[in-house]
């Protein structure tokens, strides 16, 4: 399901290593991320709609591609303070048991994430810049041809 206009649930929860169990796609929604998101992107690329609709399936897809990668880690980023207090340590019900690592070192998460942000931050920004200067995000679909002369009236 997508929860953001470029990235999915799954995706965001294979980047924090999580399944649908610790993570479901309705608490992602609740966290207003899309519209975190959206804040977050017309702040810099304000034209990220129409350039990513003229990257998508073209034959450089540079802006969708870095797009939905930006877009996946600033999910995974926004929720992941809140995993710390969510993170299941030794779960059991008398039968079966679930233990998950107790090891984690959430600074080094978060920094290893904010750089891949910044990475796909860069990506997309240069591509947009070139984009704009090659004007592919408002393509050109028709063009004004004039004859000089009718050919049927001569005129």
């Amino acid at each position: 399901m997508l929860i953001l206009r470029y990235t999915t649930g799954d995706a965001v929860r294979s980047v924090l290593g999580l399944d649908d169990q610790d993570l479901s796609d309705q608490e992602m929604e609740d966290r207003l991320i899309a519209q975190e998101l959206s804040l977050d992107l017309k702040s810099w690329v304000p034209a990220h709609v129409g350039l990513y609709e003229a990257s998508k399936g073209s034959v450089d897809e540079t802006i969708a591609l870095g797009l939905e990668l930006y877009s996946t880690y600033f999910a995974a980023v926004v929720i992941l303070p809140a995993l710390r207090l969510r993170a299941v340590q030794a779960v059991s019900d008398g039968k079966n048991s679930l233990e998950r690592f107790t090891g984690i070192d959430w600074d080094a998460l978060r920094a290893e994430m904010l750089a891949k942000l910044a990475q796909y931050k860069q990506v997309v920004s240069q591509a947009a810049a070139l984009a704009d200067q090659a004007d592919i995000a408002t393509p050109q679909l028709f063009t004004i041809v004039g004859l000089g002369v009718d050919p049927v009236t001569g005129v």
